[in-house]
């Protein structure tokens, strides 16, 4: 991570405390290593990771899109409708391509204003809306990604290869939160 005053612990990239309240927000802000993710932790580590994923697709110059619901949820110090560009979708397609659209955790859009990145963050709940959300929008040429610790690959793996979503399995890729906190550290994408 970067170089901080002495008196400021980064916690994970992009978030930051006092050294002094180090042990209470990196027990906040961890996942456990077993069981059930505690729900208040899930939803934080959801926005975090939507966070970045906004940071990220604006150091890549795509206007950024969180929903409206999301909008008023904390990203560090900011809200995540500050950090977006935007919490209304541009006139894409059609409206009910639009209404689908409008529940995707973070997208990323080009210079024309259409879809070029789809993201959903799945800390622990089962990847079936997910993936029914990105087959519904599967005509658009967007890359679709599902954003999730590393150890719920095989739960992607087995949900990807149902025959539903036999038209989108070569498409939506996986990425895990410590490769995307790694893109993050590193710029690189």
């Amino acid at each position: 991570m970067r170089n901080t005053p002495g008196h400021i612990h980064p916690l994970k990239p992009g978030l930051y405390c006092l050294k002094e309240l180090t042990s209470k927000y990196e027990e906040e802000y961890s996942l456990p290593d077993e069981g059930d993710i505690p729900p208040e932790v899930e939803e934080r580590n959801h926005w975090y990771y939507q966070g970045l994923l906004v940071e990220l697709g604006k150091a890549r110059n795509y206007k950024t899109y969180v929903p409206a619901q999301d909008k008023n949820r904390t990203f560090g110090n900011q809200k995540l409708g500050d950090v977006c560009d935007m919490t209304r979708l541009p006139n894409f397609g059609y409206q009910s391509f639009i209404r689908r659209a409008r529940t995707v955790d973070v997208i990323w859009f080009n210079r024309r204003d259409m879809p070029a990145k789809m993201f959903e963050v799945e800390m622990s709940t089962d990847m079936l809306n997910s993936l029914t959300k990105f087959n519904e929008l599967r005509d658009f040429y967007t890359q679709l990604k599902i954003v999730a610790p590393a150890p719920r690959h095989a739960h992607f793996a087995d949900r990807i290869e149902m025959d539903t979503f036999h038209e989108i399995r070569g498409r939506v890729k996986f990425m895990g939160t410590d490769a995307l906190e790694k893109k993050y550290i590193t710029g690189r994408w």
